[in-house]
């Protein structure tokens, strides 16, 4: 049912909204704060260590997943559908991305794969939660930096925007 998955897609955005904020505000905060966020996105090592550890979490898993599949009972084989509860829960999961180097992506797919979620179900639905999600960063981007577009940027824009669209 298309309105039930619109439903699950929005709720899982949910807990991207109070960890985006958080980010931004932390750029608008007394100078040791400020300082210390500028730090953590622009140190190279941080962000090659979280990817790091990101892509070690996923081999490790699937590793073990692999491992447990021939020994899975009917009962604890990977659902094909997801409740709210894991849907939002899988949005927690996301926002774990804010932190420079983890991926968005791999977040969102290995919370629902804990959470027992099929493989297929969890990457589609990590996919489709992209949307709303980048939706939402262009739309403040465009925000913060909308005013200082020329009319021809704005042309592009909307060029870009509709092309895309229909492609």
């Amino acid at each position: 049912n298309m309105r039930l998955a619109a439903f699950a897609l929005a709720l899982a955005a949910v807990p991207l909204s109070p960890a985006a904020f958080a980010q931004t505000a932390a750029s608008e905060m007394p100078a040791p704060l400020a300082a210390l966020g500028d730090y953590l996105i622009e140190n190279i090592a941080i962000v090659a260590a979280t990817l790091f550890v990101g892509g070690v979490v996923l081999i490790v898993f699937e590793y073990r997943k692999r491992e447990d599949f021939g020994n899975v009972s009917a009962a604890d084989a990977p659902r094909n559908y997801f409740s709210y509860t894991a849907a939002f829960l899988i949005g927690c999961a996301q926002a774990i991305a804010i932190v420079p180097g983890v991926s968005r992506a791999g977040a969102t797919i290995i919370g629902g794969l804990l959470l027992g979620v099929g493989r297929k179900e969890i990457v589609e639905f990590s996919f489709l939660l992209a949307v709303p999600t980048m939706l939402a960063a262009a739309l403040y981007d465009l925000y913060k930096s909308g005013g200082t577009f020329a009319v021809s940027e704005w042309q592009l824009l909307s060029l870009g925007f509709v092309i895309s669209f229909l492609a």
